[in-house]
């Protein structure tokens, strides 16, 4: 998503709204034909993700993937007028953002997340990172996300200030794990491909981000995802107005909506698993 100009000129804080994330040359290549009932292989698109080290989101046996198009996140950029409504609709889950850096706490955290979580829904926290101290970053997190949550580190650039680099984000996930005892999620784009390439990671023994489940940000028809993962958790498919639909939601308007690789009863379990 585009940072609004107002945005950027709030003093003291940093409201950074989910960028779209570019799309890497790998969109050019031949894709995969996907729906909401499956994602099926198509084999030149097979090659190309082999040339570009991305892989496909099938399983180990071919077997397409099915999704459940409930889960969304949101920030202090959305209103929720009726999350009654959105239950409605279908949302099953939310992640909201929780931190920024060491200093910004999203105003609209502490009470989305009661009306959230008093209508039944899942409840996950998201921190973006910064360039910076990543241990600081994941303590300030987790004080104010708590350890029970489903967490996610959002990594992608920073148009504030610095990015948070892939040495960091291991930090900060390495942190997280030493604390809780469990990975958080990883959410990227381009910038989680093109930092592995830059360091010649190709293998899941060479990062410990391997660790974390996957949420991919990808507006084509379909994932395309690093070959350190076996697959992905979450596919964030639209940021409201890029990428296919719906882009909107019942009682909350246009928001990021996330496509969960799995059934209705598996997304429960995951999220009570809190992603381990």
């Amino acid at each position: 998503m585009a940072v609004s100009s107002a945005a950027l000129s709030t003093a003291g804080r940093f409201p950074v709204r989910r960028k779209r994330p570019n799309r890497p040359a790998v969109d050019n290549a031949p894709r995969l034909l996907a729906s909401t009932q499956g994602v099926p292989v198509h084999a030149a698109c097979a090659k190309a993700a082999s040339i570009l080290q991305w892989e496909l989101p099938t399983t180990k046996r071919g077997e397409v993937i099915n999704m459940l198009n409930a889960v969304i996140d949101i920030s202090h950029h959305n209103t929720i007028a009726s999350i009654a409504k959105a239950k409605g609709a279908g949302v099953l889950g939310v992640v909201h953002k929780a931190t920024q850096g060491v200093a910004f706490k999203d105003p609209t955290f502490v009470g989305n997340r009661k009306k959230i979580e008093a209508a039944g829904l899942l409840f996950g926290a998201y921190h973006f990172g910064t360039a910076g101290d990543a241990s600081a970053q994941a303590d300030f997190f987790l004080a104010v996300a708590g350890k029970d949550t489903l967490l996610v580190l959002d990594f992608e650039p920073n148009p504030q200030g610095h990015d948070m680099s892939l040495i960091e984000a291991e930090q900060f996930v390495h942190h997280v794990f030493a604390v809780t005892g469990r990975y958080p999620g990883l959410y990227s784009g381009h910038t989680i491909k093109e930092a592995l390439a830059a360091a010649h990671i190709t293998n899941a023994s060479q990062t410990e981000l391997s660790k974390c489940w996957l949420w991919i940000a990808q507006y084509g028809p379909a994932p395309l995802i690093p070959k350190v993962w076996e697959k992905w958790t979450l596919w964030q498919y639209t940021d409201g107005a890029a990428g296919g639909e719906p882009h909107t939601v019942v009682g909350i308007g246009r928001c990021d909506r996330d496509q969960f690789n799995g059934s209705e009863e598996q997304l429960r379990s995951f999220w009570q698993n809190k992603g381990a």
